[in-house]
C-alpha cells in the first residue's frame, strides 16, 4: 500500500464543511432557546394555578371532613406570629380560634412554595390576609380573587365565591400586582 492509497482512504470533514455545520447548529440553538424559555414560563404559571386550586379544594374538603375551621394563607408570613416563613410559602392549617394566625396549638396541614419570582395576591372585600372555610365548606364571608403576580405583571387569577366554589380567570386586574 502506497502513501497515495492511505490518503485516498481517509475520510473526514474539511474546514468549510465544519464551519457550515457549526453555523447551522448555532442558528438552530439561538432559535430554540427563547421558545423553550417561554414554554417553561407557561408551564410554571400553569403549575402555580393548579397548586393553588388544589390547595383551596384541599382546605375546603378538610374543613368538611374534619368538621373544623380550616384556613389557607398564600403568604405564610401574614399568618404566622413570628413571620418566620418565606412570603412565597402557602400554608393550610386548622384555625381553632379563627384569628387567621397559625398558633402553637393548631395543626399545620399543608405547606407549599411557589417558583422564584412568583407571588399570590389575595384581595377580598373584608381585607383579610387569609381564606377560612367553615365546617360546612363555605367561606367565612371571604369571597375574593387570588391573582398570580410575576413582579408587577398579572398572570391570571383564581376566583372564589362565598359558597367555596372556585374558577380560573385569564383576564385579571393588572393593578392587583402593583401593590
Amino acid at each position: 500500500m502506497t502513501a497515495k492509497d492511505c490518503v485516498m482512504n481517509q475520510s473526514g470533514m474539511t474546514l468549510p464543511e465544519l464551519l457550515t455545520t457549526m453555523t447551522v447548529l448555532a442558528i438552530s440553538i439561538s432559535i430554540a432557546i427563547p421558545g423553550s424559555k417561554n414554554f417553561i414560563d407557561k408551564q410554571r404559571i400553569s403549575a402555580a394555578h393548579s397548586q393553588l386550586f388544589d390547595a383551596i379544594q384541599y382546605a375546603r374538603s378538610q374543613a368538611i371532613s374534619e368538621n373544623k375551621h380550616i384556613t389557607l394563607c398564600v403568604k405564610a408570613s401574614d399568618c404566622l406570629a413570628d413571620n418566620s416563613q418565606d412570603a412565597r410559602q402557602l400554608i393550610v392549617f386548622e384555625d381553632i380560634n379563627r384569628n387567621g394566625i397559625l398558633d402553637k396549638d393548631e395543626a399545620l396541614h399543608l405547606s407549599l412554595s411557589l417558583y422564584q419570582g412568583m407571588t399570590w395576591q389575595w384581595k377580598n372585600f373584608r381585607k383579610k390576609a387569609y381564606l377560612t372555610f367553615k365546617p360546612s365548606g363555605i367561606t367565612d364571608s371571604l369571597n375574593g380573587t387570588f391573582t398570580l403576580c410575576r413582579g408587577s405583571t398579572s398572570s391570571g387569577a383564581i376566583v372564589i365565591n362565598i359558597t367555596g366554589r372556585v374558577r380560573k380567570e385569564t383576564q385579571t386586574n393588572l393593578e392587583a400586582c402593583s401593590t
